[in-house]
């Protein structure tokens, strides 16, 4: 029989690029006690974002003209991710086959992170 555990996915708007101390999901959450979560079977996981197409981003983009090619040229797929692909993402870590995930920030952005 399959044990379902209980899961917190985080959405970071923010990416801690300058530091080099291990990022942690509790850090920015000081009041989470991660004895407690372990003893109640939650894992914490994070969802970071890229370059999201969204009306607050479209209305970036035409006011910024030339923006779109240099943020699409700044990430390895060459595009701007969707919504949809966010939600995707924190589906997977909220879900029963992510059971063995825990403490890691998914950076959804294309590649950006990765380079």
């Amino acid at each position: 029989m399959a044990q379902t555990d209980l899961a917190m996915v985080l959405v970071a708007t923010r990416v801690r690029r300058r530091s080099r101390r291990r990022w942690s999901p509790t850090d920015e959450h000081g009041r989470i006690d991660r004895r407690d979560l372990k003893s109640r079977g939650i894992h914490v996981n994070v969802v970071a974002p890229g370059m999201i197409d969204t009306p607050a981003m479209q209305a970036y983009l035409q006011r910024n003209a030339g923006a779109e090619e240099v943020l699409t040229q700044m990430t390895p797929l060459g595009r701007l991710g969707h919504a949809e692909e966010i939600a995707d993402a924190v589906l997977f870590l909220a879900s029963n086959e992510s059971r063995l995930v825990a403490g890691v920030e998914l950076f959804v952005d294309g590649g950006v992170m990765a380079v």
